[in-house]
């Protein structure tokens, strides 16, 4: 697949790398910013998901977007990324559209999605919403808590479009992560409670 996106960039009006001043971004989680908190989870608890989401924040366009490469990071020991899926509202809406992961590891996942090399009908608008991917994390046991970052990879993050009429194509900002808040275990957690609830309330006064 990875090879299939490279070779459109001699058909396409181009393939871009993601940049920052873009009229397009790729959100990770439901937060925006360097520092809001996406999701807050347990040390050792089940696996988790974000998506990645577009969404316009310039006048609507038409993309035509017909392939992309997603290549997603964990640099924190401790948050491993376990897998990535085709998400619901699928950016590319084909049926026949095809979606992979050519690299999994703990540290890195790579996505490649591109319609069927036999497609020959419109080719895909991005409008706010529609997704990329959806990555698997989970914490595991013993992990410190705290804040921890899943990033997009700008070397290994590209989008190619099929824009007739576009010059230099779009370009679409990745620079938003997905923070995670790592708490202690739950059992630590409750244990934390009963000892709160000891030294908070009265002890009974011991008759004479």
């Amino acid at each position: 697949m990875k090879r299939f996106v490279l070779a459109l960039s001699c058909a396409l009006a181009g393939i871009t790398p993601a940049i920052t001043e873009a009229s397009l971004t790729l959100q990770i989680g439901p937060e925006r910013g360097a520092d809001a908190v996406d999701a807050v989870v347990a040390t050792g608890s089940a696996e988790h998901f974000f998506d990645l989401v577009f969404n316009e924040s310039g006048p609507p366009v038409n993309e035509h977007l017909i392939a992309y490469d997603v290549g997603v990071d964990a640099a924190r020991p401790g948050l491993s990324l376990v897998r990535a899926e085709k998400p619901d509202n699928w950016v590319l809406p084909d049926a026949d559209a095809v979606f992979g992961q050519q690299e999994v590891r703990p540290d890195h996942v790579l996505v490649n999605a591109s319609f069927a090399l036999s497609y020959s009908g419109p080719l895909a608008d991005i409008t706010s919403g529609a997704k990329a991917a959806r990555v698997y994390y989970s914490v595991d046991p013993g992990t410190a808590p705290g804040l921890y970052r899943i990033t997009l990879n700008p070397n290994q993050t590209v989008f190619g479009f099929g824009d007739p009429n576009c010059d230099s194509c779009y370009a679409v900002a990745i620079d938003d992560p997905g923070v995670v808040l790592v708490t202690p275990e739950p059992a630590g957690l409750a244990l934390l409670s009963v000892a709160g609830a000891i030294l908070v309330c009265p002890r009974p006064r011991l008759r004479a």
